[in-house]
C-alpha cells in the first residue's frame, strides 16, 4: 500500500496541492536519516507514521516554518511527541494541546527518551525545563526509566535521593525500574535494600 500512497503524493505534489521534501531527519541519537515529509500550510505528515497529523495541525500555522519542519523520534520508537523547525521546538501533549516548547533551542534540541529531551542549555521532561539537571552530562540509562548526570540519578522526572551516579546502573533490562549503586538497590526511586 505504501507505493500507492507515494504515487498519490507524487500526483498531489505535481499539481502543487502539497509540498514534498525528502530532507534530513535527525533521530534522537543524532543520526541523520532521510524521511519523506509532506506539508501543507496547516498540517504535516510523515511516512514514518500516521499520528503526526493528529497533533501537528494544532500548532499555530503562522508560527510554523513548514519548509524546515522535521519530526524528532524517540530511540527505538516510530512515534514522536516532538517536532522542530528553524525557529521553534514543538511538543504534542501539553494539557491544552500542541504548542511551542518555551526557550528550547531548535538547533541543538534532541529527544533522548519518552520522558527526556535536551538542548545545549536545558534538560526537558515532557517538554518542561527540568531544573537542576545538567544537559552536558545528562544521559538516559538502559530501559529509559532512569537517567543521570554527573551529580544525580533521576527516575520519572524526579531526583533519586542518595543515589550515586558514578556507580548507579540498571539491574535488569527486563525490569528497567530496578537499579542499584554501590550502597543500595532501588525499585523505582525507592531504596529497597
Amino acid at each position: 500500500m505504501a507505493w500507492l500512497e507515494r504515487l498519490l503524493l507524487a500526483f498531489l505534489t505535481i499539481f502543487g496541492l502539497v509540498h514534498t521534501q525528502v530532507g534530513p531527519h535527525v533521530d534522537t541519537l543524532g543520526r541523520h536519516n532521510q524521511s519523506l515529509l509532506t506539508t501543507t500550510p496547516n498540517s504535516a505528515a510523515s511516512t514514518d507514521g500516521p499520528s503526526f497529523t493528529e497533533w501537528i495541525s494544532e500548532l499555530p500555522p503562522e508560527k510554523v516554518d513548514w519548509s524546515s519542519l522535521i519530526f524528532l523520534h524517540e530511540p527505538d520508537n516510530s512515534d514522536t511527541n516532538y517536532a522542530k523547525d528553524k525557529r521553534h521546538v514543538y511538543f504534542c501533549c501539553y494539557v491544552d494541546g500542541a504548542g511551542i516548547v518555551p526557550g528550547a533551542d531548535p538547533e541543538t534540541f534532541h529527544v533522548l527518551s519518552l520522558d527526556y529531551a535536551v538542548d545545549a542549555h536545558t534538560v526537558y521532561t515532557y517538554a518542561w525545563p527540568f531544573a537542576g539537571a545538567e544537559p552536558s552530562t545528562f544521559i538516559v540509562m538502559a530501559g529509559g526509566y532512569y537517567a543521570e548526570d554527573k551529580r544525580y540519578v533521576y527516575a520519572d522526572g524526579e531526583r533519586v535521593l542518595g543515589a550515586d551516579p558514578a556507580s548507579f546502573q540498571v539491574r535488569d533490562s527486563l525490569h528497567p525500574e530496578d537499579g542499584q549503586d554501590r550502597l543500595h538497590r532501588y525499585h523505582y526511586s525507592k531504596i529497597v535494600e
